[in-house]
């Protein structure tokens, strides 16, 4: 079972593009280091407005 398979409905809320997988790979460890504040920083930057207004 795929990761998500537990958790649905899910919705797609931030994308980037790269040239290469290893781009975006790399990309995506990147995201993942990230403090959640910072995550979430980048997600509403994405969508446009606050989800969580207090952090």
């Amino acid at each position: 079972m795929k990761q998500n398979g537990l958790r649905r409905p899910v919705t797609l809320i931030h994308k980037e593009c790269f040239p290469t997988r290893s781009e975006a790979l790399k990309r995506e460890a990147e995201i993942k280091r990230l403090p959640r504040k910072k995550k979430i920083e980048l997600v509403e930057s994405s969508i446009g407005y606050k989800m969580y207004p207090r952090v």
